[in-house]
């Protein structure tokens, strides 16, 4: 702002002192300078006046280059800082997306460690169920195996009782036939006839008729 006021009053003055050669004075004066107040003061010339003009519009494009450089320093600043930025926002996205796939990780991996320990679980729990089912059907197979094998000694027993009973029977009613025999037969003597009832009483509780 203060090189543009400088520039707008060197105009003025250029203005100025062109303005006083179109009225018949062919020198200029500068700001302050006046010969009324000032009769002392030596005008400025032209040259002198275009030299001034010249050298403040160099300092004025000076000026300017600096201003523009500045602002392009600024500008590439403003561009650096938004990079950074940028990046930093990039960076931060980056790094949080990572995060979310490794907390996703983790979460699958213990999604998974608990369904393979819910599986185990379940399988021990069928391993367990199944090796009591074979216990039962084992023992309920001994159980029925030990039953029918007691049955059938039971059976053998029965029937090795009955036969022995059948064969003493046979064997007995074998002997009493020959006893009646012997007794019935006119030529046995009667002394023998005797023992023979007498062993034949000792053997019944019920006498025959025939003894009788």
């Amino acid at each position: 702002m203060r090189i543009t006021q400088a520039i707008m009053a060197i105009l003025v003055l250029w203005l100025i002192g062109c303005n006083n050669g179109q009225n018949g004075s062919k020198t200029a004066y500068l700001m302050g300078q006046n010969p009324a107040t000032n009769p002392t003061t030596k005008p400025i010339t032209k040259i002198e006046a275009d030299i001034a003009l010249t050298a403040m519009e160099a300092k004025h494009q000076e000026a300017l280059a600096t201003i523009t450089a500045q602002k392009e320093t600024k500008l590439q600043q403003l561009a650096l800082e938004k990079s950074k930025s940028a990046n930093h926002t990039k960076e931060t996205i980056a790094a949080s997306e990572n995060q979310r796939k490794i907390a996703v990780e983790k979460e699958r991996q213990r999604a998974a460690i608990i369904i393979q320990r819910d599986r185990s679980a379940l399988y021990q729990q069928y391993l367990i169920a199944a090796v009591i089912i074979l216990v039962l059907l084992a023992l309920l197979g001994y159980s029925i195996h030990r039953r029918n094998q007691t049955l059938k000694r039971t059976l053998h027993e029965d029937k090795l009782r009955h036969e022995a009973y059948m064969l003493a029977s046979q064997q007995q009613h074998e002997r009493t036939q020959k006893t009646l025999e012997i007794l019935a037969s006119e030529s046995t003597d009667k002394h023998i006839k005797k023992e023979l009832v007498k062993l034949l009483k000792g053997q019944h509780t019920e006498q025959p008729k025939l003894l009788q």
